[in-house]
């Protein structure tokens, strides 16, 4: 739904990885090493894509279906 309404596939990853552990955690009842796991993982995702989510900041991250502007 996030890509669909907006086209910016970065915003959708981000998305998905934040609510992934509240997910397990109160949806599915998981253990508390597996909630636990799931932030480490979603805690390295926002570090390796800080350059994307400066950019969705900045409103600069390119959209789905958009090509690259000459000189990007």
């Amino acid at each position: 739904a996030v890509v669909a309404s907006t086209r910016l596939v970065s915003l959708g990853s981000v998305t998905a990885a934040c609510l992934l552990p509240i997910t397990m955690g109160l949806l599915f009842r998981a253990r508390d090493a597996e909630v636990a796991a799931a932030l480490v993982t979603t805690a390295l995702l926002l570090i390796s894509h800080r350059r994307n989510i400066a950019r969705l900041v900045q409103g600069t991250e390119r959209r789905l279906g958009e090509t690259e502007k000459p000189g990007e």
